[in-house]
């Protein structure tokens, strides 16, 4: 059964992502990216960071829900294709930029107001992740997608194996 993966509320509701074949790519199922904004609020006027983009289902969501403006980062040249794809199939505007890179080596500012860190599990290194947290703004919001057994500390809720944790 192939894994459908769509926008799940706001202006691009049901827009449906393409998964790359054969990637180790794990798109944030349709319940955890539910519960995940819903935990987050309003992002209306926010900017937002997604690193480890695969499909860019999040800040698709946030784009969808709000947002301002979406950074995407992902290191595979094939994978950036289907989000870039993804983003034009959903009818977004010129409000993003996509960066094939590292998210190690990738030089940005600190001027996110909400950064998505959802590494691939098998490679899941806290300190890099946390690292991360030098592009947010004061203020702003730090959300990590982990698998259920690691702790980060802060605000966390489950869904099927995966962990969501909220910092500040």
């Amino acid at each position: 059964m192939k894994y459908r993966v769509r926008v799940t509320s706001g202006k691009y509701k049901n827009a449906e992502l393409k998964s790359p074949r054969n990637r180790a790519t794990h798109p944030m199922s349709e319940r955890a990216r539910t519960g995940l904004f819903n935990m987050l609020g309003d992002l209306t006027g926010k900017t937002v960071l997604d690193l480890y983009a695969g499909t860019g289902a999040l800040g698709l969501e946030s784009l969808s829900r709000g947002a301002e403006r979406a950074t995407f980062v992902e290191v595979d040249p094939q994978v950036a294709r289907v989000l870039k794809d993804n983003l034009k199939n959903a009818g977004v505007e010129e409000v993003y930029e996509v960066y094939v890179n590292d998210v190690k080596r990738i030089g940005l500012k600190p001027e996110y107001d909400v950064i998505f860190v959802d590494p691939p599990y098998v490679h899941f290194n806290e300190k890099t992740v946390l690292k991360m947290r030098k592009f947010l703004k004061p203020g702003g919001i730090f959300v990590v997608s982990s698998p259920k057994e690691i702790e980060l500390g802060g605000k966390t809720a489950t869904f099927a194996g995966c962990r969501i944790t909220i910092l500040p």
